[in-house]
């Protein structure tokens, strides 16, 4: 896939669009067992989203970190609000200093750790706001890690530490 971040981005949504349903629930199971791998400890709070019906299901994750106590923050609207804890109440944007681990949604992650978002940049801006110590995990469907082409890259795009799809968790080197 070349071209520019736009012509990708439509390129992934429509290979994303054309998984059925089932497809889509098994590689999100995957993708939860597979989080499991990732060299950390128990996080006190980790910063996620609600996944879309077309994204890896964050469903089972959420259900996971909260059955062990861990705190998890979702965005609560646009850049003036920032996140809410998944239970409700709203946060401040700064609040995302709180989480260890930070699960970013994404259509596509070179192997730089470069990510393809939806296109608006909140997710970007909002990782200033992170822990320095933070990790960084997208989630993606088989196929969406791009291990052979670099995606286009802008000096906002903050990389990726870890991608963890359905077969395994895959540790980025920066370059």
């Amino acid at each position: 896939m070349n071209g520019t971040k736009s012509e990708i981005r439509r390129q992934m949504i429509s290979l994303r669009n054309g998984l059925t349903n089932s497809v889509r629930n098994e590689q999100s199971a995957a993708i939860t067992d597979r989080l499991r791998e990732l060299p950390f400890p128990n996080p006190n709070a980790v910063a996620s989203y609600t996944s879309w019906a077309s994204e890896p299901s964050t469903a089972a994750i959420h259900q996971t970190l909260q059955n062990k106590g861990i705190q998890i923050l979702v965005p609560a609207g646009g850049l003036q609000i920032g996140w809410r804890l998944l239970d409700g109440n709203v946060l401040p944007r700064e609040s995302l200093k709180t989480a260890e681990l930070v699960i970013v949604p994404a259509l596509a992650v070179d192997f730089a750790g470069t990510r393809l978002g939806r296109g608006a940049g909140w997710y970007d801006r909002m990782l200033l706001h992170r822990s320095p110590d933070a990790i960084l995990v997208a989630l993606l469907f088989e196929g969406e890690f791009l291990t052979d082409q670099l995606l286009p890259k802008e000096e906002h795009d903050i990389p990726m530490d870890y991608v963890v799809t359905p077969s395994a968790v895959h540790k980025i080197n920066p370059h």
